[in-house]
């Protein structure tokens, strides 16, 4: 995965450092950019009551929102160079996104890439352990 900023080290998937004990349920949540989907669920994880982590990606005690933006295959200057958008199938990592919310779904853990929508740039992936 050479467009996600892996160091040598990094697995895409990897063991969890602990058993969840069960089988996390996965809702996707699909509408169009900019509509609020990330507000909308961080606004559950508030109402769940749960402390959210700090990082790029909300964490919280059973929940963890997974943006598929950070599955874009290239950064802004990537897709200027392809003139394609972000919006464009060939564009995202679906097979990485897929691979790794099952992972996620078996209880493995899992480096998730990140694009900064700030800098414009993929970011070091982040380890994301699975949640109940």
């Amino acid at each position: 995965y050479p467009t996600h900023a892996w160091s040598d080290d990094m697995m895409p998937i990897l063991p969890a450092s602990k058993d969840i004990g069960v089988t996390p349920v996965i809702i996707g949540v699909a509408a169009d950019s900019g509509c609020g989907k990330s507000t909308f669920l961080r606004r559950i994880l508030g109402a769940l009551g749960t402390e959210v982590s700090s990082g790029h990606t909300a964490i919280g005690d059973m929940m963890t929102v997974v943006c598929l933006d950070d599955y874009h295959t290239n950064d802004r200057a990537g897709r200027k160079a392809t003139g394609l958008t972000a919006l464009d199938a060939r564009e995202n990592d679906f097979a990485l996104m897929g691979a790794q919310i099952e992972a996620l779904k078996n209880g493995q853990a899992v480096y998730k890439p990140i694009y900064n929508h700030d800098s414009g740039f993929k970011d070091p992936p982040e380890l994301l352990q699975p949640n109940k």
